[in-house]
């Protein structure tokens, strides 16, 4: 008999999980039940992903790096991967605006419904502590998330899982080992080699678990959304993201059929359980470990070429930034909350994603209750379009 594939049993475990969640809401302490009992293995498998993300990192991208032997190779190939993303990330902008412009999800949305949103979220926790962040940063000055790449204290930023100060800390080492001579460079680089092995070994035993921590995952979100009322007011916009979501994924499959001449659905099945899992998570971090595994070892992708476009976030940032703070917009009637895409606080942290839509309410003088409601929707964002694809595309 024929062993289920890994997505199969992923895509499995999310319906059940889905179903699983609905029941518990219906049924009285079965919220409490899935919070104590069911979600604790779902955070216990983000945990184990992002324990192994930054070692993966400083592996992969300082054996990358050691391997081209030659710097320039590294001007050629962030060249051509640089104009790929801006393209593709441009095209993400357009799909997402015209869809939300066409659509208009949030308009019509009844008064009580809006006041009970803004009761729901004015004293939750997770989006006080948000919010609280997100207006700590969002006064610093222009310069500051360039200023965040480098880091003073690097054994800081590898236990703080600041992941662009590791990719350039990983990026320096790799081309300082390449200006040294070669028998110097070796035994370091040999020593990253085997760490990446092992990484990825690691990735291999972690993903047996993936189906049942992503029914823990998704039976927790759906408790989440406690308020049935709200999450079926979710349902219009979710299926604006998804709809962007799939004419992004069509354009690439396009693209890679032409210039890699690969068939599409050979494509989407080599790296369906790195989306399934990104879907379950919500988070690149724990989602790229097994990424990287995907990529290498199913899509067939060199070292060298892989290592560097990971270090590029995904293009869905900046269409979706844009795509919540109208679909709020619509909802709150302010019609400040919806300003222009603001590419560089999106770049390379979640974060900044975060104060942009705070900076927005701000502006438009929202509330607290109303500034929660578009950050937990930005969340909701995430979880649909925290994928890989367009990176993936990159590197293939």
């Amino acid at each position: 008999m024929k062993k289920l594939a890994l997505h199969w049993k992923i895509i499995i475990g999310m319906v059940l999980g889905i179903l699983f969640g609905f029941l518990m809401n219906s049924v009285s302490g079965g919220k409490g039940f899935v919070t104590d009992w069911i979600a604790p293995f779902g955070t216990i498998f983000i945990n184990l992903l992002k324990l192994i993300a930054v070692p993966l990192i400083l592996a992969s991208l300082i054996k990358g790096i050691s391997d081209l032997k030659d710097i320039s190779k590294i001007k050629k190939m962030g060249l051509r991967t640089i104009l790929i993303y801006v393209g593709t990330t441009l095209i993400a902008i357009i799909i997402g605006l015209s869809i939300v412009n066409v659509v208009k999800p949030g308009a019509g949305m009844p008064q009580d419904t809006i006041e009970k949103i803004k009761l729901k979220y004015e004293n939750d926790a997770g989006v006080s502590d948000k919010l609280m962040k997100a207006s700590e940063q969002k006064d610093a000055g222009p310069l500051q998330a360039l200023v965040d790449i480098f880091p003073s204290n690097i054994f800081q930023s590898l236990g703080d899982a600041s992941m662009l100060q590791v990719i350039f800390f990983a990026l320096f080492v790799g081309i300082c080992l390449l200006l040294i001579p070669e028998k110097k460079a070796k035994p370091l680089i040999d020593f990253f080699d085997s760490l990446n092995e092992v990484v990825m070994k690691m990735v291999d035993l972690i993903m047996l678990f993936a189906p049942y921590a992503v029914f823990a995952l998704m039976a927790n979100v759906i408790i989440a959304f406690d308020d049935t009322e709200i999450l079926l007011k979710l349902l219009n916009y979710a299926f604006c993201v998804v709809a962007g979501l799939a004419l992004m994924i069509g354009f690439y499959l396009i693209l890679i059929k032409v210039y890699t001449k690969k068939s599409p659905l050979w494509f989407l099945k080599e790296i369906s359980p790195a989306q399934l899992l990104a879907f379950s998570t919500s988070s690149s971090a724990a989602t790229l470990p097994v990424t990287m595994e995907r990529v290498e070892e199913h899509l067939g992708v060199d070292k060298e070429v892989s290592w560097f476009c990971f270090t590029c976030r995904s293009n869905r940032e900046y269409g979706w930034n844009e795509f919540v703070s109208r679909y709020c917009s619509r909802i709150y009637h302010a019609s400040d909350l919806a300003g222009r895409v603001n590419f560089y606080e999106s770049i390379g942290n979640y974060s900044h994603g975060l104060i942009s839509i705070h900076r927005k309410c701000c502006s438009a003088k929202c509330g607290d209750g109303y500034a929660g409601y578009c950050i937990r929707i930005y969340w909701f964002s995430g979880r649909i379009t925290s994928n890989w694809i367009g990176l993936d595309f990159c590197r293939r």
